[in-house]
């Protein structure tokens, strides 16, 4: 009898958690090809295919789906076990998971929850996914609310209520070496390589629509839906990119980006997301302090 390495167990648990191969190697603070052999050997070791491919995207196979239940469970026990072990200042606030997804920026993420850290009723406990992990994770209640990007006419999901946090205007950003290079937008930019988003993500759509529509054709030199890797491509001097506005916030303060211009045609929303059958007094209550500066979001 084959005996099971709950190292593998784990990073199979958190390749799931995560919704890819990426995330989880940089959660883990591991590289992907050894994250993958880790994968492989459980894989062997139970005789079965955990994920498939669809696309850039890791799905749970049905054998996949009870082992992960399995997982979840037992690293759940194991984490109570632990809070329950470890001495702490008695703590009487009212746990709220949240969920959020890769194109929420963590700077607009924290001012969100600003009031939630600072709350005497509540305790935010993070979790960054693929929006398809988080939505399951919401519709079974183990999570209580979702931070997504979404146009306000497309946030409509059975069984879920959407409450808007603010628009989430996009612009075209670059290193402040550039400063002076650009001759006009948006023409412009056809000087410089660009980093764009993977073709499963909404908004390369709609930056290529921007693009076709003034007739601009570019070197695209890598892609990616994480935010922050984007960001320091810029930073670094080798591209241009469309980031959300308050994702490069205190680098175009500071002078280290520069603005070269807007999306007009496309804003959308960071929405919260909450289970209609969930406490609704309850929700209300998170709600409320998630919005409490909503009017500050407005003026960056």
């Amino acid at each position: 009898m084959n005996t099971l390495n709950y190292n593998h167990l784990y990073y199979f648990y958190i390749i799931a958690k995560k919704g890819s191969m990426v995330e989880a190697s940089r959660f883990l603070n591991v590289t992907k090809p050894t994250l993958s052999s880790q994968l492989k050997i459980l894989e062997e070791t139970l005789k079965m295919k955990l994920f498939k491919r669809t696309g850039r995207t890791l799905v749970l196979t049905p054998k996949g789906a009870q082992v992960f239940s399995h997982a979840d469970k037992m690293f759940k026990i194991s984490e109570n076990m632990l809070k329950g072990m470890v001495k702490t200042k008695k703590q009487n606030k009212d746990q709220v998971r949240i969920g959020i997804t890769s194109m929420v920026s963590k700077s607009f993420t924290f001012k969100a929850l600003l009031s939630l850290f600072k709350s005497r009723n509540f305790s935010p406990y993070i979790i960054e996914s693929s929006f398809e992990f988080l939505l399951k994770e919401l519709r079974s209640k183990k999570i209580d609310i979702i931070l997504s990007e979404a146009l306000l006419n497309q946030s409509s999901i059975e069984g879920v209520q959407s409450t808007s946090l603010g628009s989430n205007e996009y612009v075209f950003v670059t290193s402040k070496k550039h400063k002076g290079k650009i001759k006009g937008f948006p023409k412009g930019i056809e000087d410089l390589p660009f980093f764009s988003y993977t073709l499963d993500n909404n908004i390369r759509w709609e930056i290529e629509y921007f693009f076709k529509l003034n007739g601009i054709e570019l070197e695209i030199i890598g892609e990616a839906d994480n935010i922050e890797i984007q960001k320091s491509a810029i930073l670094s001097g080798i591209c241009f990119a469309a980031l959300p506005i308050w994702a490069v916030e205190e680098e175009v303060k500071n002078g280290k980006l520069i603005i070269l211009g807007h999306i007009s045609h496309y804003v959308p929303h960071v929405i919260a997301s909450y289970n209609v059958e969930a406490n609704q007094k309850r929700l209300r209550q998170v709600l409320n302090l998630l919005l409490q500066d909503r009017a500050d979001y407005q003026q960056i």
